[in-house]
């Protein structure tokens, strides 16, 4: 009986992949064969309506997959597969910087490029050095459009992100006049910080712009809240306007922090730092409307009423702010040397993680880490009252790096960056013989549980920059590459000098 429920139930799953693929059924007893639908995972994906118990044969993971009613894990699999890889690209050097998935699903990019890029319909050609790119592609890969901004200086997108209502929106620097859909904007001076919101069809809503006469720029991920506010920070140099408001550095670089409203006034602004340089490298918020950001900074930074010391160099801060700007508490980490968070975020939970590279001995909170030799891969997390929780290393005797941090509902942590030879994600060690891209995830406690890598033969074959999950358990990054670049069974060739590459890892999602 246990084995006529087993065959009702796969033919079930086969009647519904019937326009897919024939398949024999088995009745209790017979010796025939069972033959699910053989799709690749972007087919699979595409399956509209899935119910559960559809199974389907993956032959880009090489495993079955049956749709649980929210995912489609692949049955026999403990580790990340590579299941889709786009490259983008022309002649010239081209590079993803940061991604995003809005609430249907679809993949937002950003990133820099030279020249033309894209093809048919979809191409785009550069006003002048480098230019600012978007794209945006369905579940399944296919480019759905790609934009362009900027003018005949240099224009960099630092970061991305969307709101409830599937707007996009991305900030950087720009200089002299740059272009976004049909606006402009000038600089004033070297460069100024830019932000920009798009619909999701990829038409400009506004673009605004703030600085002085010397360098000025928005940095890393940032954060929209629910009312469509958002929270975005940087650094200025000299005296900077945004809108009404006006800050004046009191050394080399301070940082800020913006809040903007829908429409892209400036509702507040917020200054930190000291005599040398502090950068905010990103920001993220809570489910309270509590805003952090993290970034380097050297001798003494001052954040309201707080001050930092350095140890060293350059150290790690992390602030925390009230929604109305206020600062609740500031935090240090680092060494003797250079220590750099590249990218914040917090969890469903509130707690706070940041992500990095560090050299020699680095201390959060009393907790010290240690670099192999040149700089290591840290990971970090604290609690919402700024309590260290846990850190982590990772790496080996070269130059590891982590430039990008995203975690999903369950808590659970995928970082992106590079590494060169041999690196140990504890307990997992992977070796390469160029630098390369890596790819991992560990737990909430910060236990490594897979480690991917990408890369090729040529010398700096990929480097990757931001990283993103949905809420299907898949994980998108996106980066640059040359030459022939391998993703797990697929290959990709760049189309001149460096390409992007968007990556999808697919995971069991039990």
């Amino acid at each position: 009986m246990k084995r006529i429920s087993v065959t009702c139930f796969l033919l079930l799953s086969i009647i519904s992949f019937s326009s897919f693929s024939q398949a024999t059924t088995i009745t209790a007893g017979s010796a025939g064969t069972l033959q699910f639908p053989a799709l690749s995972y972007t087919q699979i994906l595409a399956i509209p309506s899935p119910q559960p118990g559809m199974a389907a044969y993956d032959n880009t993971s090489n495993c079955l997959r049956i749709f649980n009613g929210i995912c489609w894990p692949c049955s026999f699999q403990n580790s990340a597969q590579i299941a889709g890889i786009s490259g983008l690209g022309g002649t010239d050097s081209d590079k993803g910087t940061k991604i995003a998935v809005n609430s249907v699903g679809e993949i937002i990019v950003t990133g820099i490029f030279q020249g033309t890029m894209g093809k048919g319909a979809n191409t785009i050609t550069s006003n002048g050095f480098t230019d600012i790119f978007i794209a945006k592609y369905s579940k399944i890969g296919d480019l759905i459009w790609l934009k362009k901004a900027g003018g005949s200086s240099f224009e960099l997108s630092t970061g991305i992100t969307t709101d409830n209502a599937n707007n996009i929106y991305i900030t950087g620097l720009m200089a002299e006049t740059a272009y976004f859909g049909n606006s402009s904007v000038t600089s004033n001076g070297a460069a100024d910080f830019f932000l920009a919101k798009y619909d999701t069809n990829g038409d400009l809503i506004w673009v605004k712009n703030g600085g002085g006469a010397t360098d000025d720029g928005g940095i890393g991920n940032f954060k929209v809240d629910a009312n469509g506010n958002i929270f975005v920070s940087g650094y200025i140099t000299g005296t900077a306007s945004f809108d009404a408001f006006s800050l004046t550095s009191q050394g080399g670089y301070d940082t800020f922090l913006a809040k903007y409203k829908s429409d892209g006034s400036v509702e507040w602004i917020k200054q930190g730092g000291g005599t040398n340089w502090d950068i905010s490298n990103g920001t993220s918020i809570d489910s309270n409307g509590n805003i952090y950001i993290t970034g380097t900074f050297k001798g003494t930074a001052s954040f309201d009423t707080f001050s930092l010391t350095s140890s060293g160099f350059d150290d790690i801060f992390i602030v925390k702010y009230s929604p109305a700007g206020a600062v609740l508490w500031a935090k240090k980490a680092g060494g003797i040397e250079f220590d750099t968070p590249h990218e914040i975020t917090v969890d469903n939970s509130n707690n706070i993680l940041i992500t990095g590279a560090f050299q020699n001995t680095a201390d959060f909170s009393g907790t010290n880490l240690t670099a192999t030799n040149i700089s290591d891969v840290f990971i970090a997390k604290y609690d919402a009252n700024g309590n260290l929780l846990w850190a982590k290393k990772a790496g080996g005797a070269d130059n590891d790096v982590s430039y990008g941090m995203a975690v999903n509902n369950i808590g659970e942590i995928f970082i992106v960056g590079n590494f060169n030879g041999t690196a140990t994600f504890s307990p997992v060690t992977v070796s390469v013989s160029t630098t390369t891209t890596f790819i991992a995830k560990c737990d909430a406690n910060g236990n490594f549980k897979w480690v991917q890598k990408i890369g090729g033969a040529d010398i700096n074959s990929s480097y990757s920059y931001g990283i993103t999950t949905d809420n299907s358990r898949n994980v998108y990054a996106t980066g640059k590459f040359k030459g022939t670049v391998n993703f797990f069974s697929s290959k990709i060739t760049s189309a001149g000098q460096e390409d992007v590459f968007i990556a999808r890892i697919t995971e069991d999602c039990n």
